[in-house]
Formats: C-alpha cells, structure tokens, sequence
C-alpha cells in the first residue's frame, strides 16, 4: 500500500475544515520550536519526527517505526491519527495551561499571604520592641523600688536599735530614779525621826 503524501492538498477533504487543510499544509515546513530538519527530508520522516515528539509526551504515536527511525510500511499514518494526535496536543496545551493559570493564581495568593504575613510581622514586631521596652522600664523601676526598700529596711533596722537603746536609757534612768527616791524617803524617815526625839526630849524638860 503506497504511502499517502500528508503535504499534498489532495489528502484532505476538500468540505473539510480550513484549518485543517492549513494545518496538514504546514507539515512541509520546519517544525518550530524543536531541532531544524533539511529541506530534503520527506513527510514520511518528518511524521515520523513528529510521532517520537508525541511519543515523548505520552501521546500515542502516530506510526511505528523500525530501528533506523523510519515509519514501518505496514502501519502508515492517515489523517485521523493526525488529527487524533493533533487533538491529543491541544488538550494537553489546554490542561497544561489550565495547570499554569492555577498555578499563577495560587502564586498570587500566597504572594498576597506572603505580603500580609510581612505586615502582620512587622506589627507584631513593633509590638514585641515596645513590650521589651516597657519590660526594661519596670525591670528598671523594679530594681530602683528594691533599692528603696532595703534603704529603708535598714532605716527601720537603725530605728529599731536606737529606740531600744533609749528604752534601756530610759529604763536604766528609772530604776535609778526609784533608787534614789527610796533612798531620799528613807532620808526623810530618818529626819522626821529625828525631829520627833528632839521634841519630845525638849518637851519633856
């Protein structure tokens, strides 16, 4: 069975789509992008460049080939597996785009994630700096009232030992004080005693 020349136009339906028959004309030129292919290379081996391009994206191919890469005689390409192939191309354009406008719009989240973080960061950092610096000014009073209070701890500690030492003046006078008191009343005692015996000798006279 001879080979169906894919370049010619008569290959194609002629009620056919147009883009169709533009996209079987288009065989005949380089493919772009992808390694240049000589002028001289028939369709047959630019098919068959064009199989092992799909085959590489998981595409069924479109003819087997033998071991020197040239399409097998037995199964020849036709237009439907072109088609097939072609339709096979564009839906993996499709999702592969589909994939990318997915993949853009989640870049965009977390871009916006990523800038509200950035803000939230830096609030939360402002607010970090002015609890540390209002931690350091209580640490700081903290310490001034500490001071404070051992200065006066040791105020009262010096009260306390001054006033006992004037309550042990004060009770030392005291006792001193009754001392001579007592002593001063025995004195008394001991004139009035007198005085009585000097009365009583010069009245009995």
């Amino acid at each position: 069975m001879e080979s169906p020349d894919w370049g010619s136009p008569s290959c194609v339906d002629p009620g056919g789509s147009p883009g169709l028959q533009d996209f079987v004309s288009r065989l005949s030129l380089p493919p772009s992008p992808g390694p240049s292919l000589p002028e001289r290379d028939s369709v047959a081996q630019r098919l068959a460049y064009f199989s092992r391009e799909a085959a590489l994206l998981g595409i069924s191919p479109l003819c087997e080939e033998d071991s020197f890469g040239s399409p097998l005689s037995s199964r020849q390409s036709d237009l439907r597996a072109l088609v097939t192939c072609a339709c096979s191309l564009l839906q993996l354009y499709h999702e592969t785009s589909a994939k990318l406008g997915t993949l853009e719009n989640q870049w965009k989240k977390t871009s916006s994630e990523r800038d509200y973080l950035k803000s939230c960061q830096a609030k939360l950092q402002g607010q970090l700096d002015y609890a540390e610096h209002e931690i350091a000014a209580l640490q700081a009073r903290e310490r001034q009232l500490c001071s404070q209070s051992r200065s006066l701890q040791s105020l009262v500690k010096s009260e306390k030992e001054e006033n006992e030492k004037l309550r042990s003046v004060v009770a030392s006078r005291a006792t001193q004080h009754s001392h001579e008191m007592k002593r001063k009343e025995q004195q008394l005692g001991k004139m009035k005693e007198r005085l009585s015996d000097k009365k009583d000798r010069r009245c009995s006279e």
